[in-house]
């Protein structure tokens, strides 16, 4: 499996996964656990900053 860098993706549990509209449940175990990429930082429009 190749290594990914975690800053650059975040860390996911789920208890299921929706694909056509259907759950998909886990056969062994609980969760699905999967990586996902981070999405790009976006800018402040409003121009307020916090």
């Amino acid at each position: 499996m190749e290594q990914k860098n975690s800053l650059d993706y975040d860390e996911v549990f789920a208890r299921y996964i929706t694909r056509n509209g259907k759950r998909i449940y886990p056969k062994k175990g609980k969760y699905f656990h999967f990586f996902v990429k981070k999405k790009p930082a976006t800018k402040n429009v409003t121009g307020i900053s916090s």
